[in-house]
């Protein structure tokens, strides 16, 4: 089993967790569920359910209702996985705003990882 973990701003708000709130009912279950296969399989898990999209990041990748959901999440410290944000995928990319805040909030988590270590 993987450890899953939301990504959290300082001020307290997780990103994906917002995002997967909006979705219609059907389209969280289905989100769930997924992230119920990345805690199940974490990086034994591959294409079509998950895809590296690049620079230690991953999207898990499910249909809805809503449209082609893309939850963005990478590994930590072993068997750790922590979601940072998510989008409904409208194009053939993953849309670089989307891939900015990831590795912005990686960097910070990971920032925040070591800070903590030295107190």
């Amino acid at each position: 089993m993987f450890q899953i973990e939301y990504y959290q701003l300082p001020s307290g708000r997780c990103p994906a967790k917002d995002f997967i709130e909006g979705l219609s009912d059907g389209a969280i279950a289905s989100v769930l569920a997924i992230i119920d296969v990345l805690e199940k399989y974490g990086n034994l898990i591959g294409e079509p359910e998950s895809k590296h999209i690049g620079k230690g990041l991953f999207e898990l990748r499910t249909r809805t209702r809503d449209g082609q959901v893309r939850i963005l999440y990478f590994f930590c410290r072993g068997r750790k996985c922590v979601i940072t944000n998510g989008f409904i995928k409208k194009q053939s990319k993953v849309p670089q705003r989307q891939l900015l805040l990831a590795q912005k909030y990686k960097k910070d988590y990971l920032a925040r990882c070591v800070n903590e270590k030295n107190d």
